[in-house]
């Protein structure tokens, strides 16, 4: 039997065609690399001999062009670099995360790293908190950042307008957790690394079911806009509004699957 006939569906030549197709996905990423970040662009190379790292590999080249499609769709591709101790520890967190909301946050803190100099270390501590979160934390911290409004200040400190109240069941179809004990341990989480401010939390004196009030803090407004590829000064990223207010959000839509959905359905 010839060797076409043991390959009806013709698999050996899609394989060869994906392997072609990777190379030069991993090929156009190590110029990128190269380009902003030399050392970067080394330790990406050992993280793709090592096979058993081949997902963590995967995930970084799906970060790594999220973020190169991000400059040049900006038009911000031209002479930039990011810092080696931020490259490095971007392309090392983030290569464990296969989460889609949580690969473009980590692409949008790559792209706001990028700097004429490459001296700008400033996004360190964000890397740290992203590194933190869960990909229900991170929609949810989406879901309170992407249309807020800050408070307008006279020095430019970036500090929330509003309080959001969001009922149970609403909350459930944010993140997709469905235990309240478990959102109720997010909440906290996202409180204790300073993302949420210190009042957050279920008010249980709420009837006829609990809701969630919360309120960003100044560092889950500052790390949200950096996740956004946002590269100039924090304030500049948000619409300004009153220095007080509440807001009540209603329950989610049952139908809605998409962050950039939960505004329009309430």
């Amino acid at each position: 039997m010839s060797e076409e006939n043991l390959d009806p569906v013709g698999t050996k030549a899609l394989a060869e065609a994906a392997k072609i197709v990777t190379e030069k996905t991993v090929t156009g990423i190590g110029a990128f690399l190269n380009k902003v970040c030399m050392p970067a662009a080394e330790e990406f190379g050992l993280l793709l001999q090592d096979r058993v790292r081949s997902w963590r590999a995967s995930n970084a080249v799906a970060i790594l062009e999220r973020s190169r499609a991000h400059l040049e769709r900006n038009e911000q591709a031209g002479e930039i670099h990011v810092h080696p101790r931020i490259a490095g520890k971007i392309i090392d967190k983030s290569s464990w995360v296969d989460a889609e909301n949580l690969q473009e946050m980590w692409s949008g803190l790559f792209v706001s790293s990028c700097s004429p100099t490459g001296t700008d270390d400033s996004n360190l501590i964000f890397i740290t908190l992203l590194d933190q979160l869960t990909a229900s934390e991170a929609t949810l911290i989406e879901f309170l950042c992407k249309d807020t409004r800050i408070c307008t200040s006279e020095h430019r400190l970036v500090l929330a307008e509003t309080q959001v109240i969001v009922p149970l069941e609403g909350l459930r179809k944010v993140t997709s957790i469905d235990s309240a004990s478990e959102l109720d341990i997010a909440i906290d989480h996202l409180r204790e690394v300073g993302l949420l401010q210190m009042e957050s939390g279920f008010n249980l004196n709420s009837s006829p079911t609990p809701v969630a009030i919360l309120t960003p803090s100044a560092l889950g407004l500052n790390l949200f806009a950096r996740t956004q590829g946002w590269t100039s000064d924090p304030y500049d990223f948000y619409e300004k509004g009153s220095p007080v207010g509440v807001r009540e959000i209603a329950p989610v839509a049952p139908n809605t699957s998409h962050p950039s959905g939960y505004h329009d359905a309430f």
